[in-house]
Order: C-alpha cells, then sequence, then structure tokens
C-alpha cells in the first residue's frame, strides 16, 4: 500500500515566472524519477513567510501531493 505525502517548496520571489514554472516543473519530475506520483500540484502564490529567512519576508509557495 502506497501512502499519500503532502509537501510545500517555498521559492524565491527574486525568480522570473517562466523559471518558476520550470522549477515546479522539475520538482514534480524529481517526485516521479523516485517511484512516487503526483496527484496534485497547487500554487498558493506570493504568502508572507511565518519568520524571515536571511533578507526574505516573502515566498512563493507550492504544494505538492503525491503517492509513493
Amino acid at each position: 500500500m502506497l501512502h499519500v505525502y503532502d509537501t510545500i517548496v517555498i521559492f524565491n520571489l527574486a525568480i522570473d515566472e517562466d523559471t518558476r514554472k520550470e522549477l515546479i516543473r522539475l520538482c514534480s519530475l524529481m517526485i516521479k524519477n523516485n517511484s512516487a506520483e503526483t496527484i496534485k500540484i497547487n500554487e498558493w502564490g506570493e504568502k508572507t513567510l511565518a519568520y524571515p529567512t536571511g533578507k526574505h519576508k516573502k515566498g512563493y509557495y507550492v504544494t505538492y501531493l503525491f503517492r509513493g
């Protein structure tokens, strides 16, 4: 029986939209290449971080729901 997992990836807002779309695709490919199946990708968009990381106070949130 395969388990269902979710992961949140936070991207730097400094990267352009095309690069971000490619990184989102590559993350999904990485899930697939590790014998898992992506069920859903949900882009939450720009959100304030719970706490600043270095100089960053906001990020672009993407959630991945996958089975593996």
